[in-house]
Formats: structure tokens, C-alpha cells, sequence
């Protein structure tokens, strides 16, 4: 199996398509894929904040949902003309409680439908339960589970700090390739090849030593 590491916020949409894009490969390649978060934007308020106001650098924003958007049809999701971001945390912390129920990767996609498609607010905990619902897992979070969540969310800031993530999609591929931002799928298969076959060799190479010292 190839490991695969990808950081990842619920406020970006470009995160949601890489994910997406892996979601696919996943079930062409032997992928086992991790999923770390990075909250990129601390300080928005739980009730949200407009895009407008968020992204004065992007003032393009709503065309690059809609260029996203026709590349996520090709991967079976959906990503509206999106006029609120909210405050991730709350889910990023619970999607950790997600994977202690080996659901990470379910509630994920969920959590993004939530944002992207149905422009809901993902702050509000009882949107949060209701995926938990449908995800047949215990919506009633203890203050105990959550706080190991929190700790491995706060994991997950130091481990990208160490790796340099300042941004997200952030992919590292069999831990020596690193890849900042969204690329087209060919790229990924690319690098994922690229480790394979690097794998196959080394593998080839320890047999045929292997071979040679069974024979001396």
C-alpha cells in the first residue's frame, strides 16, 4: 500500500475536489490515504462571515466556483455559488471522533456536501449531529471524547507546521512527495506511479539479494 496524506479544510473548495479526485484513485491504486486538518481561518465567527468580505484578495471567487464546480461534476460532487464561510473547527475537531468509528472519509464528504451544496452552516453542532445520524454514529459527543479530539487536532496543526503546510489541498504521497494546491488528476497518477514503481524495484532488488545469498 502507498501511504497518502492529505490536509485538508472543510472553508476550501479546492481541498473538497483533491479529495474527491482521491476518492477515485483510491479504488484504482493501492492507496491508504490519511486525512490531517489544517484550519486555515481561525477567527471567523460561528454565524459566518460573507465571501465577499473573506476573500478581498479573490474578488474572482465566484468564478472559481464555477470553474471547481465543472471539474467536481466530473467526480460526482457539487459545489454551488457559495455566499457564506464558517467557522470549521467544531467539524474539524469531530471529524476525529468520525475516525475513531473508521467513518472519516464518509463524514468528510458529508461535512463538505453540507458546506458546498447545501450551503449550510457546518458551525452549528446540530447540523454536525445530523450527519453523525446518518452516519449511524452516537451524536451525543462527550466532553472527554471531545477533548482527545481536540488534542488530535492540535496534532495535526504541529505535524503541518513540520512539514511546512501553509496551505491547503497539501498531498504528501509515500512520504518523500509533497504537493501544494490542487493539480489535475493526471499529476497525482503521475507521482503515485512514480512511487509504485520505485516500490516494484526496491522490491526486485531485495529478492534478487535474497536470491544471491540463498545460492552462496
Amino acid at each position: 500500500m502507498l501511504n497518502v496524506k492529505l490536509f485538508y479544510d472543510f472553508i476550501c473548495p479546492f481541498s473538497y475536489v483533491c479529495k474527491s479526485i482521491f476518492d477515485k484513485l483510491s479504488k484504482e491504486y493501492p492507496l491508504k490515504i490519511e486525512y490531517y486538518t489544517k484550519e486555515l481561518h481561525v477567527d471567523i465567527p460561528k454565524e459566518g462571515i460573507r465571501t465577499t468580505d473573506l476573500f478581498t484578495v479573490l474578488p474572482n471567487y465566484n468564478s472559481i466556483l464555477k470553474i471547481l464546480g465543472n471539474i467536481g461534476n466530473n467526480y460526482g460532487i457539487k459545489i454551488n455559488d457559495v455566499k457564506m464561510k464558517y467557522n470549521t473547527k467544531s467539524a474539524l475537531i469531530l471529524s476525529k471522533l468520525a475516525k475513531k468509528y473508521n467513518k472519516e472519509s464518509e463524514y468528510i464528504n458529508l461535512v463538505y456536501q453540507m458546506m458546498f451544496e447545501h450551503l449550510d452552516n457546518i458551525s452549528n453542532i446540530d447540523n454536525i449531529q445530523k450527519i453523525f445520524d446518518a452516519l449511524g454514529m452516537p451524536d451525543n459527543f462527550s466532553d472527554d471524547e471531545v477533548k482527545k479530539c481536540y488534542v488530535d487536532y492540535s496534532n495535526d496543526a504541529s505535524y503541518a507546521m513540520d512539514v511546512n503546510v501553509t496551505g491547503v489541498p497539501f498531498v504528501i504521497i509515500d512520504d518523500k512527495i509533497k504537493i501544494q494546491g490542487l493539480r489535475e488528476e493526471k499529476f497525482y497518477v503521475q507521482k503515485i506511479q512514480e512511487c509504485l514503481n520505485n516500490s516494484d524495484r526496491i522490491t526486485s532488488m531485495r529478492t534478487e539479494n535474497n536470491f544471491k545469498l540463498v545460492r552462496n
